[in-house]
């Protein structure tokens, strides 16, 4: 099967694309704070940012909005929300690596062309992951 990442995080793309490509061409979220409401929209999934952090979470909230238990996705997504935006303070994977290691996931090792995280953003990031129940 092939499909499409959309990630303009506008879910009103959703139904349009979903008539022009029919029922077999899949449909991903590419923006992991609409990616919810985009399923529920009739799309069929995420590539996500935040999974990597958050794998189980993100399952969880996906496999509720696949099913159209709109409630409990949001409910589970609200407490990932502020990670979500988080995870972009600076180009992807530079935060996801720093949460990770945070998390003692990861090594603290990092390859050029990526650099560490800037220290004006280990707060926000912590903050995001406090929230979010991974850290305290």
């Amino acid at each position: 099967r092939v499909g499409l990442k959309e990630a303009t995080g506008d879910v009103m793309r959703v139904a349009p694309l979903r008539e022009l490509c029919g029922p077999n061409f899949l449909l991903y979220s590419g923006d992991d704070g609409s990616a919810v409401d985009f399923v529920l929209a009739g799309g069929d999934g995420t590539i996500s940012v935040t999974s990597n952090v958050v794998p189980a979470q993100q399952s969880e909230l996906m496999a509720c909005a696949r099913i159209g238990d709109a409630v409990r996705a949001r409910e589970l997504n609200a407490q990932l929300e502020l990670l979500h935006r988080r995870l972009f303070l600076q180009p992807n994977p530079i935060p996801v690596k720093w949460a990770l290691e945070r998390m003692g996931r990861a090594g603290p090792g990092i390859r050029l062309p990526l650099t560490h995280l800037e220290p004006e953003f280990h707060a926000p990031l912590s903050e995001a992951m406090d929230v979010a129940g991974l850290i305290n």
